[in-house]
């Protein structure tokens, strides 16, 4: 890992100040389960990744979630972290519910 400074994502930070690391979305998800698991995968490789969970909700509700979950890692790690999931997408019959950016 670099040594900038990692600091979560935020879409009101176009141009993170010098020193500090960029994090770029990586994928899009429908579960915290899938986003955990993605998470966990890419850990295991020392990517640091960060879930975004981007949600509304109003109750009483009678269907079903509306949003996602988001998965950000380093920019430097982007290249690395979309291979895995790749490989992730070669293997699932499908690929149903993981959205690539």
């Amino acid at each position: 890992m670099s040594s900038a400074t990692a600091r979560t994502p935020s879409y009101s930070d176009d141009d993170p100040p010098d020193g500090e690391a960029r994090w770029r979305l990586l994928a899009r998800l429908p579960s915290q389960v899938e986003a955990a698991l993605l998470e966990g995968l890419l850990a295991e490789h020392e990517i640091q990744s960060v879930v975004e969970s981007v949600f509304f909700s109003q109750e009483p509700t009678s269907f079903g979630a509306l949003g996602e979950y988001r998965l950000h890692v380093l920019e430097a790690d982007y290249q690395k972290a979309q291979g895995l999931v790749d490989e992730v997408r070669l293997h699932r019959s499908g690929g149903a519910g993981l959205e690539l950016v």
